[in-house]
Parts: C-alpha cells; sequence; structure tokens
C-alpha cells in the first residue's frame, strides 16, 4: 500500500507511542461504531474474533501537538513545474481552462479545504487572503499543484487559511491526491477516475462521490467516505477511517495501527471474502460469516478483503 511523503513526516513518532502503549499493555479490543451514521451497532452485530463483548468504546485517542509537526515538504516537483499566474477576480484566485490539466495535487496544512461542482467551465480556486503568504499553482506537465504557500518553512501552526476549488460538471479528472495537515476536506458529488487523500490529524468527509479507485490514508485524524468506486485502500494509524459504498466493490485493502476501519456494504451484497496478515485486533461482521482458516467468507465470496494491522479494529457494516 503506498504511503505519501506527508504521512511519514509522523509515522515514526505515532509508532514509537503506539508500540510502548503496546508493550506496556495498555492496548485492549473493543466494541466501536460510527455514531454519525445510521449503520447497526457492533453490539447487534457478529463478534468472529477477539475483543469484549460488553459494547464498550474504543479509548480516546489524542492528537498530536499542531505546532510539534515539522515544516511542510512540497512535491519534489515543484521544481521542474511553472508557476501559474493568478487569473481570477483577486491577486490570490484563479480562474483556468482544464483543456491542459488531467490531474489535480492539493497541497494545504492549516484551515479547511472545500471541493465541489460549479456551472461554469473553468476550474476556480480561490483562498482567505494572506498578502505575506498567498498560495502558489504550479503546472507540471499536465499535473496543477495547489500548494499552502512558497514558503517551504511554514509550519501548521503558523496561520490558517481556507481553500476552495470549484470544478467544471463535464471535466472529469484522471487523479485527484489531496494531502492534509490539520486541514479539514468536504467534498460531495464529484466523479473521477482514481481519488487518493493523505491527512494527520484532519476530519476528511468525502459524500456521494464515485471512482474507479479511491486510496485514503490518515493519522490521528478521520476521515469518512460514501459513494461507488472499484478498489478501495484504507490506512488508519491511530485515527479512524471509514467507507459506506452504494454497491459491491471488487477488492478492498484495510491497514490499520491501533486504528479503526470501518467498511459499509450494501444489504444486497452476494459475498466477500477476507485474507488476513498479522490483523491482531477485532473483527466484526453483520453479515453472518463462515470461518475458513483464520480468514472469513461470506457468500460467493466474490469481493476481496484484505485486512493487516496491529492492534486494529475492523468492522464489516450492512447498509440500511
Amino acid at each position: 500500500m503506498k504511503t505519501n511523503a506527508i504521512i511519514r513526516i509522523v509515522l515514526f513518532s505515532v509508532l514509537i507511542a503506539v508500540l510502548t502503549a503496546v508493550l506496556a499493555g495498555s492496548l485492549a479490543f473493543h466494541s466501536f461504531h460510527v455514531a454519525s451514521w445510521d449503520w447497526d451497532t457492533v453490539q447487534n452485530s457478529q463478534i468472529v474474533s477477539g475483543g469484549n463483548q460488553d459494547g464498550s468504546q474504543l479509548p480516546p485517542q489524542n492528537s498530536p501537538d499542531n505546532s510539534q509537526l515539522p515544516p511542510w515538504d512540497w512535491d519534489d516537483d515543484a521544481g521542474n513545474s511553472q508557476v501559474v499566474t493568478p487569473t481570477g477576480p483577486s491577486s490570490s484566485s484563479y480562474s483556468l481552462p482544464v483543456t491542459t490539466i488531467s490531474e489535480l495535487e492539493i497541497q494545504w496544512i492549516a484551515g479547511t479545504i472545500s471541493v465541489a461542482y460549479s456551472e461554469g467551465d473553468t476550474l476556480e480556486i480561490s483562498e482567505t487572503e494572506n498578502p505575506k503568504e498567498p498560495m502558489v499553482c504550479r503546472q507540471v506537465g499536465n499535473k496543477l499543484v495547489v500548494q499552502f504557500c512558497r514558503n517551504k518553512l511554514i509550519g501548521p501552526a503558523t496561520f490558517q487559511k481556507d481553500l476552495t476549488i470549484r470544478i467544471p460538471r463535464n471535466w472529469v479528472p484522471m487523479e485527484l491526491q489531496i494531502d492534509t495537515v490539520s486541514a479539514d476536506l468536504d467534498m460531495s458529488g464529484i466523479t473521477l477516475n482514481e481519488l487518493e487523500v493523505d491527512s494527520v490529524s484532519a476530519k476528511c468527509t468525502l459524500t456521494d462521490c464515485t471512482a474507479d479507485s479511491v486510496s485514503l490514508e490518515t493519522v490521528s485524524g478521520d476521515i469518512f467516505f460514501s459513494g461507488t468506486l472499484r478498489e478501495l485502500s484504507c490506512s488508519a494509524v491511530s485515527g479512524h477511517c471509514a467507507a459506506k459504498l452504494n454497491s459491491t466493490p471488487y477488492s478492498v485493502e484495510l491497514e490499520g495501527l491501533s486504528g479503526t476501519l470501518e467498511l459499509g456494504l450494501p444489504a444486497d451484497c452476494t459475498g466477500f471474502r477476507t485474507e488476513m496478515e498479522k490483523a491482531t485486533g477485532q473483527f466484526v461482521s453483520d453479515f453472518p460469516v463462515t470461518r475458513v482458516g483464520r480468514d472469513y467468507r461470506y457468500g460467493d465470496g466474490m469481493c476481496l478483503i484484505e485486512i493487516e494491522g496491529l492492534a486494529g479494529n475492523v468492522a464489516i457494516r450492512k447498509n440500511p
């Protein structure tokens, strides 16, 4: 599973803290659920391995102090790119034709990110202005890179800005990559080919989206996805990653380190099978599964769900 550079910035420090807790014997398995979504709770599910069955919740997880995070590390391609001149109504906004753009990458470290459709035929990018540190847009081939600011030494605790991106409805990006540190993301109703979200200490909400391939990674944050896809990859380190799908995907990869992973499948799902590797946490299924060795199977087993994690919790939900 691909791990973005933004995740590696803080991964080792999180690993040390988690492994120390494991060695101290302070980690315990608990039942869990997503309270904000209308899914069945674990108390009404089939617990098939490990964990307590008393309905207790996972222990609260502390988010890291954002002021201690290292400075932002811009994309390595930035040195070979062309800076785009602001063309919007203000000195910190862009209105760009999409004829030469097939990929979009967002690098944002503090504030909020909003991505939605517009009724126009251009890509609209704007921010709450900061005269000293405006955002920078660079084009690398067919990829447009939106950066928080030009200064590489700016850290997440320095200041916040809100980013707004409006996409033409007739434009389907080949790839949308969003890297966020302490910047909450909201995206709704977007159709694209490939989506990748990497977050640190942020809440990311992606609703009613459609993609062929989706990759979601979080460290000490929350990611919620709903929509339709073919392939899904979820990773959570001391965080929570949940996906509620309208149709059964072809394959799913779930990886957690002291994190919580939830996968919601439609009630008419014909079947899935799991392949577990180094999975020491609790596995929960709303579907009646059959154990096959250390793995599980439901129905025809067409959807492959690969699960790997240390002290991570995984739930397969049946959508209402």
